[in-house]
């Protein structure tokens, strides 16, 4: 398991280094840039300060802020400083990136954790009570319920929540944040809502597959010596039944954590939440490019992360896996 660790680690390396440097290029060759969007706002120069005087400031600028460096010099740089914990400083305003980083974590990392532990209690409750109670109305019910969930894009469900809390409540988003560890009671009062309509990314699939995980697990032979033994019928589903069927759910629990995280820009945009979504639109809007590259490597890391735990979690759930 260590050994096997280790390679997991250093395979973070080459991993992180592809993704860093596609995203640099990629936002390298986007059009515009911080530079001649501040001074013309677009694209092209303003006519009320002229062509001339345009490009000259914006030459100014791009030698301030170091963009007329060759592009692997400033990649070099920015990835020396990286590592270093010295992710930059924005362009406008001159904010220290990590710092920008670590008042927005918080508040996505709150959200997706309420948003995983909604959709793992309730697609392991349901699907197991539509296991056990196969082929009756409870069941039918749950599998119809589970597919309409898997075929509605969490999105359109966050947006519906939203006209209907403003027709019905006269019921807007709150602008102001109060964090857990200040006012925990308001913290949650916000966050729950948000937290609520994203857990609906893969909360459907995962009802089907818990479901037919139990199906096959309850068919097993030991299941039926458990029962042989006069067990209680819940002991027999939680303790023998359910940690076996756990085995591949939490393949797609894993699945679906890294979907949370994409999933968490469209959700803070929607509930305006203060995290590192709405952090990351308005960055790209602005073409703050030091920032943005920080949010991407950052959110890179905690997919690899997550995938990491969902394999060392194969073992603990199953002692008979063992990784060399």
């Amino acid at each position: 398991m260590t050994k096997y660790m280790i390679r997991r680690l250093l395979l973070f390396v080459p991993t992180f280094l592809l993704v860093s440097m596609g995203v640099f290029l990629a936002l390298r060759i986007m059009p515009g840039d911080i530079a001649t969007i501040t001074v013309t706002g677009g694209n092209e120069p303003r006519t009320d300060i002229g062509r001339e005087e345009a490009a000259l400031r914006i030459k100014e600028l791009r030698k301030l802020y170091g963009l007329d460096r060759p592009v692997h010099i400033q990649y070099a740089d920015w990835l020396w400083g990286f590592v270093r914990g010295d992710m930059g400083e924005t362009f406008r305003g001159g904010h220290s990136v990590a710092k920008d980083l670590r008042e927005r974590f918080p508040t996505t990392l709150e959200m997706m954790t309420i948003a995983i532990t909604i959709s793992t209690v309730l697609s392991i409750l349901i699907g197991v009570i539509s296991a056990v109670y196969q082929d009756t109305w409870i069941d039918y019910l749950t599998r119809g319920g589970s597919l309409l969930a898997h075929a509605v894009p969490f999105f359109w469900v966050g947006t519906l929540v939203i006209l209907f809390l403003v027709a019905f409540f006269d019921w807007i988003p709150p602008l102001d944040r109060a964090y857990l560890w200040e006012d925990p009671v308001r913290n949650l009062k916000q966050m729950i809502l948000p937290a609520a309509v994203l857990s609906f990314f893969g909360a459907g699939s995962s009802v089907r597959l818990v479901r037919s995980a139990m199906l096959e697990t309850l068919r097993q032979d030991y299941v039926r010596t458990a029962r042989a033994k006069g067990l209680a019928e819940n002991v027999v589903i939680v303790r023998h039944a359910l940690r076996n069927a756990l085995i591949p759910i939490v393949t797609v629990k894993g699945a679906t954590l890294v979907g949370l995280i994409s999933g968490s820009v469209i959700a803070e945009t929607i509930f305006v939440v203060p995290g590192m979504g709405t952090l990351l639109i308005e960055s790209i809007n602005n073409r703050e490019f030091i920032l943005v590259q920080g949010l991407v490597m950052l959110l890179t890391i905690m997919v690899m992360v997550v995938n990491l735990g969902v394999d060392l979690t194969y073992a603990w759930l199953n002692p008979r896996i063992t990784y060399k």
